[in-house]
């Protein structure tokens, strides 16, 4: 029984199939090491990134702050979009900077998309996407992705779904009325 198994496992070894087998694994396991490399080195830079800016943001300086943006940065934020210049003047402002937590980060040609939740004391977490240029190391752009909409924006969204494609509104349902504006 011993031999038989001897001889299948060496003949097995000297088929070509087996080879070739063998160096797509090994290349498959090198692609997939290449390819977990780059996004642990994206992750390690936004790790790294957080620390950065949280230091500059400390230093409650104007001028340091201003260093993270280029000059077209803009934020899109929950009420509207504003300049680099309004967003230092917030973060000057604020008497504890906020905490950090860095969720995703993905290289994209030039830029680094990362998304952070950011938590301060006593205000709900937000979720905001930052795009880092890689070329001019400062930060491109903001987005704001977790802004929860009032009752009533809630409703009115609601409302404008039940509208017909005629632009009129279901028989039994009057939106006009004063009043609660829940359904």
């Amino acid at each position: 029984m011993k031999e038989k198994s001897v001889v299948f496992y060496s003949k097995l070894h000297s088929c070509p199939m087996w080879k070739l087998l063998s160096v797509v694994g090994l290349l498959f396991s090198i692609g997939m090491t290449i390819a977990d490399d780059g996004v642990a080195k994206d992750f390690e830079f936004g790790a790294q990134f957080i620390r950065t800016m949280k230091k500059i943001i400390d230093s409650k300086n104007p001028e340091i702050i201003g260093t993270l943006f280029n000059p077209e940065f803009v934020i899109v934020g929950c009420n509207g979009t504003y300049p680099k210049e309004k967003l230092i003047q917030y973060l000057v402002m604020i008497k504890q900077t906020p905490g950090f937590t860095l969720k995703e980060a993905r290289s994209s040609g030039a830029t680094i998309d990362l998304v952070y939740a950011v938590t301060r004391p006593s205000t709900p977490t937000i979720t905001v996407n930052l795009v880092f240029n890689k070329t001019e190391q400062k930060l491109q752009s903001a987005h704001i992705t977790s802004c929860k909409k009032s009752f009533v924006e809630t409703n009115e969204f609601i409302a404008d779904q039940l509208i017909n494609e005629e632009g009129q509104a279901p028989a039994h349902l009057n939106i006009n009325r004063p009043g609660q504006t829940h359904l």
